[in-house]
């Protein structure tokens, strides 16, 4: 029987402002590229349960983590810098 992925929503916005965000974007390129969460675990080498802390963005899980996840899943974090003195 083959599986099945059912890709989760796009999230609302690309404007990444905390873990669950992250997390949001992660489950989201998962489902779209149809891996299941217990695949992409294993292909991190970490746990279901883990994986699923990362997915729900739980503050506790590493950054590290969570950039070895996008690079896997080709998800570019880009950083924008902004200077306290461009408000003046």
């Amino acid at each position: 029987m083959a599986r099945r992925v059912v890709t989760s929503p796009h999230p609302d916005s690309n404007n990444i402002q905390s873990t669950q965000d992250l997390g949001t974007f992660i489950k989201f390129e998962r489902t779209r590229q149809g891996f299941v969460r217990k695949e992409a675990a294993s292909l991190l080498g970490i746990s279901d349960p883990t994986m699923e802390a990362l997915e729900e963005g739980k503050e506790t899980t590493s950054l590290s983590l969570y950039l070895t996840a996008c690079h896997m899943l080709g998800i570019s974090i880009a950083a924008t810098l902004h200077d306290e003195k461009d408000d003046i």
